[in-house]
């Protein structure tokens, strides 16, 4: 019980999952006829393995077309670094503050591959990735090398984020108070049933040498009471288990200190009261 309230705290504190930075890979450049079936392949791998790292949203040609058209995609794509309206176009149009390019060349049986990273606001490059292979057995390991490199070059999501205007408002304090007061609730409860399962159970051990009272009698009375004893030690231990996971979520949690909580004792259970500001 005390993992699964553990479990269960994880998941109530946990925020949401961190932005994913959005980013444009072009078609990369061929130098010859004879790379542009790598040049198409390079654009393609370059969205997959952005994808596989999990902090990154990649769109690729297919996206660029579909919001744009064809015919602006075309002219586009002579794109580089120094056309810094031209890449403040296709950054705007699909909100990606971040642009991959690349060219493929191939000199005798050797290929060059190079990879950039560029952010839109002020074309400005951020990493630089080049290789040259001597064999094209080594082609996706080294794109998939060069990729991550890049990924690992973009700023983190917070640092991106534009700074809140105001002061956020502070969580409530409500839900670990309730989850500390459910607890609280449940353990005084399985403590009760605790101590009058013992009496009970003495008291059918007793009643053994009343008269007239059977043996069936005397242990159907006895197994009655382990059966309460049973529910009220797994209350005391739940219990528990939900009072800790309450404070320890109170404490982890900022929130307002003038609310409190107040558990007291009721005609047939006990009675949790909220006080202060929510």
């Amino acid at each position: 019980m005390v993992a699964s309230a553990c479990w269960v705290l994880a998941l109530l504190t946990a925020g949401p999952p961190p932005a994913r930075a959005k980013v444009v890979v072009l078609q990369p450049r061929s130098f010859d006829a004879s790379t542009d079936k790598r040049g198409e392949e390079l654009a393609e791998l370059v969205l997959t393995e952005l994808a596989a790292t999990g902090r990154v949203e990649a769109l690729g040609a297919s996206d660029i077309s579909a919001i744009l058209g064809a015919e602006r995609q075309r002219a586009l794509l002579g794109c580089d670094e120094s056309s810094s309206s031209c890449l403040a176009e296709i950054g705007g149009a699909l909100g990606a503050p971040y642009l991959v390019m690349g060219s493929v060349g191939r000199a005798g049986a050797r290929l060059r591959v190079d990879l950039k990273l560029l952010q839109v606001d002020g074309a400005k490059v951020l990493a630089r990735q080049g290789r040259v292979l001597d064999s094209e057995g080594d082609w996706y390991a080294a794109v998939a090398r060069m990729t991550r490199a890049l990924a690992a070059a973009l700023p983190e999501a917070g640092a991106r984020s534009a700074a809140p205007e105001g002061p956020l408002a502070a969580p409530s304090a409500v839900p670990p108070m309730v989850l500390g007061g459910a607890g609280a609730a449940a353990a005084i409860a399985g403590g009760l049933a605790v101590a009058l399962s013992r009496g009970e159970a003495q008291a059918a051990l007793d009643s053994r040498f009343s008269p007239g009272v059977t043996v069936q009698q005397v242990s159907s009375r006895y197994d009655a009471a382990a059966r309460s004893h049973g529910v009220g030690v797994g209350l005391l231990i739940g219990g528990a288990a939900g009072l800790g996971a309450g404070a320890l979520w109170y404490l982890l949690t900022p929130h307002r200190p003038s609310a409190s909580a107040v558990v007291s004792p009721s005609p047939g259970g006990v009675a949790v009261s909220f006080l202060g500001d929510f």
